[in-house]
């Protein structure tokens, strides 16, 4: 009987099957400033780089910059942005993600206007000569809204750490700013600007430590606009200049589980509250201030609470939303 065989010669030598690195997670180099980003994908930096102009201008949506533990430098030239993510009237740029890295020396660290639905995460923004992260709405030409910005430092910078300026029709809505330290910055720590016409609503503040800043911790202005429906929770806000946090012309926010102690300066105060209305105040503690608490007469707070020693069991002392002052 006769069997079938197959071919005993080898068809060629194996093909590998491992993937390259490009296949399994395609990435751009950025390797020299200032780069400009127009396409979709994943970017980062390969070393340290320095810029006698830009960083890194993001003009596409759809956008991940890593820039891998390295640092993008400038000469603190006016005008100049480390981190630059913009679109254009009517086309806002989406879903763009910048991580991992420090910025430093450039007029803003980073700014942005016309975008939505990014993060900022883990950056360090440091020695600007202006402002440290600034989403820029105003005079009705930019839009900023559901922006999270998690675990990052400003701190250093010659104006405001972060900034959201809705200024004059413009737009800074619905942006978490989680976990995030704000130091000895030149100006405010946190300022949310709906001034004439302008919408700063619906922010999130939270977790975030602002310290030494040479103005104001956090500020919530809406005059002849809306600073409206905004959440300051659970930071700490320590020795800034004057005001911990300030609420002025800003209805229907709220500000709880704050811990605000030792502002500086000849007069000071912990949460001050003026030409506001229906904004609630529960839980926070202030500590040191020449006063610790103003409210407005429309304001809904917990009682102040002032005991020493021992709380007791009912009253003030025990009340689920009681301010405390020491």
């Amino acid at each position: 009987m006769a069997w079938a065989r197959g071919r005993l010669t080898p068809p060629g030598a194996p093909a590998p099957i491992m993937k390259t690195l490009d296949e399994v997670e395609p990435r751009a180099p950025i390797t020299s400033l200032p780069f400009t980003i127009t396409n979709a994908g994943a970017y980062y930096l390969t070393a340290s780089l320095t810029s006698t102009g830009h960083g890194v201008v993001v003009q596409s949506g759809q956008v991940t910059v890593d820039l891998m533990g390295f640092a993008i430098t400038g000469d603190r030239g006016s005008g100049d942005y480390g981190v630059s993510i913009c679109g254009t009237t009517g086309s806002a740029v989406e879903n763009v993600v910048v991580r991992n890295g420090t910025i430093r020396r450039f007029d803003d660290g980073v700014r942005m206007e016309y975008v939505r639905y990014g993060r900022l995460e883990n950056l360090q923004v440091m020695t600007n000569s202006w402002r440290g992260i600034y989403l820029r709405g105003a005079h009705g030409e930019g839009l900023c809204s559901q922006y999270r910005i998690e675990g990052c430092v400003s701190a250093d910078n010659s104006g405001c750490g972060i900034y959201l300026d809705g200024y004059n029709t413009g737009q800074c809505n619905d942006n978490a700013f989680v976990g995030c330290t704000i130091r000895n910055n030149g100006d405010r720590g946190i300022y949310l600007d709906g001034d004439t016409s302008g919408r700063c609503n619906g922010n999130l503040v939270a977790n975030c430590t602002i310290s030494e800043n040479h103005a104001e911790g956090i500020v919530l202005y809406g005059n002849a606009g809306q600073c409206a429906a905004n959440r300051v929770g659970d930071c700490i806000v320590r020795a800034n200049v004057g005001t911990g946090i300030r609420v002025n012309f800003a209805n229907g926010n709220r500000l709880e589980g704050n811990h605000v102690a030792e502002q500086t300066g000849t007069t000071t105060c912990g949460i001050r509250s003026l030409n506001s209305s229906q904004n609630v105040i529960s839980r926070n503690t202030c500590v040191g201030q020449t006063t610790n608490y103003v409210f407005s007469a429309n304001d809904t707070y917990g009682p102040i609470v002032t005991n020493v020693g021992a709380l007791p069991a009912s009253g003030d002392g025990a009340h689920p939303w009681g301010n405390f002052s020491r």
